[in-house]
């Protein structure tokens, strides 16, 4: 196994979202939204960091961060959006 991470690109979109939506298509818990959701926060400028794991050039996994608040008002937390 030789997996390599690297930034995303704006070509591996549909594998990100394809690997979202099969990630959580069986988990009881998931709104099956959860592809939609990361998309959005990517079209709005929030995803601070964005990886595909790739083997063999096929994308076999995907993590991204986003800010997010905090219920205290304290600055720089950062979150995993729902599907990574």
């Amino acid at each position: 196994m030789n997996i390599k991470m690297r930034s995303e690109r704006p070509s591996d979109l549909p594998a990100i979202e394809a690997l979202i939506a099969d990630a959580f298509r069986e988990a009881p818990h998931a709104s099956h939204t959860e592809q939609f959701i990361v998309n959005a926060l990517r079209q709005a400028g929030q995803l601070s960091i964005s990886l595909v794991a790739t083997e063999q050039e096929n994308i076999v996994g995907h993590v991204s961060v986003s800010p997010v608040s905090v219920s205290d008002g304290s600055r720089g937390w950062y979150g995993n959006p729902p599907g990574n």
